[in-house]
C-alpha cells in the first residue's frame, strides 16, 4: 500500500495480515487538514508523519502505529508562533461499519471509545490525523511559557518591548500595588 494523495484506503485492498501504511505530510497538508476545523496552523512550517499496520478482519479494520508532526499556531496572549508537537507513538484505533455500530451495540464500554465508523468502501485517514492533530494543541498555546501578551491599551507585544501606557505603570503607593496584586492574581 503505498502513499495516498485523498489519506483513504480502500477497505478491499486491505487483508487480514497487516499491511504497513506510511505517509509524509507536508506543510499545505498539515494545513488544509486544521482548516477543516477552523485551525489556522502558521505558513512557515508543519508536517506530519504517520507509520500505520491496517488490517482487517470481515468488516472490522484494525489501526496500529504512531503519528508525529509539529506545526505552528498563534500563541493566545500575543499571536507569535507557537509551537504544537505531535508524538502519539500507540496509535490503537478499531473501524467498524456505520451500520454495524449503530444496531450492534447497546451501549458503550471503556473498549470502545477508540472505535470508529467506516463506510464500507473506504477508510479515511484524515479523520484520523486531524483528530491527533487537534488534540495535541493546548487550550491556551503559549510561544513561551513567560508570554506577557499584548498590551490592552496600546496593542504593543510586552515580550519585545515595554508600553508607556498608564495601566502599566507601578502603582504610586503600597495599597494600589497590593490592590493591583490581587487583580493580576484573579482574586476577588
Amino acid at each position: 500500500m503505498g502513499p495516498s494523495t485523498e489519506l483513504k484506503l480502500n477497505i478491499t485492498d486491505i487483508g487480514e495480515v497487516a499491511t504497513r501504511y506510511q505517509r509524509n505530510l507536508d506543510a499545505d497538508e498539515v494545513q488544509t487538514l486544521l482548516r477543516a476545523v477552523n485551525i489556522e496552523a502558521l505558513k512557515d512550517s508543519a508536517n506530519a508523519e504517520m507509520s500505520l499496520e491496517v488490517s482487517r478482519a470481515g468488516e472490522t479494520v484494525t489501526v496500529e502505529g504512531l503519528i508525529r508532526g509539529d506545526f505552528r499556531v498563534k500563541c493566545g496572549r500575543c499571536l507569535a508562533a507557537a509551537e504544537v508537537a505531535v508524538d502519539e507513538p500507540n496509535v490503537r484505533l478499531t473501524f467498524v461499519p456505520a451500520i454495524e455500530s449503530v444496531l450492534g451495540e447497546e451501549g458503550l464500554e471503556s473498549e470502545d471509545l477508540d472505535t470508529f465508523t467506516h463506510d464500507g468502501l473506504t477508510l479515511d485517514i484524515r479523520a484520523l490525523l486531524r483528530e491527533y492533530l487537534v488534540a495535541a494543541i493546548p487550550i491556551a498555546p503559549l510561544c513561551r511559557w513567560d508570554c506577557k501578551g499584548i498590551c490592552t491599551d496600546c496593542g504593543l507585544n510586552l515580550n519585545e518591548t515595554q508600553c508607556g501606557c498608564p495601566s502599566r505603570q507601578e502603582p504610586a503607593n503600597k495599597w494600589a500595588a497590593a490592590l493591583q496584586d490581587i487583580k493580576k492574581r484573579g482574586i476577588s
